[in-house]
């Protein structure tokens, strides 16, 4: 029984922390990126859940309502937005039958420039929109489908 050893040898040892350090190696980009797409995508649903709920306020409560939106946004998440309402100001206000006192549909955009350019200009990040109708609908889109994809109807597409 002495030509009988249990256990790895030092080469065999070596071998398999070269393998994993390679393979963590290759997918430690793509995370980081899963990551920031993540990010992006859940800001984007909480500001079309608090758009959501403002609007339910003001149909339930019978009067105005303005959304809240936290003053933080999750890190390196820019928000952009083209709100401008019938007063000429830059308030996003639903009424109490559910529309908005907006003069023109309404875009929030969001970016992680820090993660990358958005898909749309040859990025890896999914920028986001969140589109908001005169008559108080908000959804999210994707401003990075082909034209070929929107063609076909794809239900993220940005109007």
């Amino acid at each position: 029984m002495l030509g009988r050893r249990r256990g790895f040898t030092l080469i065999e040892f070596l071998v398999v922390i070269t393998l994993l350090s390679v393979l963590l190696s290759l997918g430690v980009p793509a995370l980081s990126t899963y990551m920031a797409n993540v990010r992006l995508r859940t800001a984007a649903e909480k500001v079309l859940a608090d758009l959501q709920t403002a609007r339910a306020e003001a149909i339930r409560l019978n009067s105005n309502s303005s959304p809240f939106f936290p003053t933080e946004t999750p890190a390196n998440i820019v928000i952009t937005s083209s709100v401008t309402d019938s007063s000429g100001g830059n308030d996003l206000v639903f009424t109490p039958f559910g529309g908005t006192t907006l003069v023109a549909p309404a875009v929030y955009s969001f970016t992680n420039p820090v993660a990358g350019a958005c898909h749309a200009d040859g990025g890896p990040i999914r920028c986001l929109n969140v589109f908001i109708t005169t008559g108080g609908g908000a959804r999210l889109c994707d401003p990075g489908l082909t034209a070929a994809q929107k063609a076909a109807g794809d239900t993220r597409a940005c109007p």
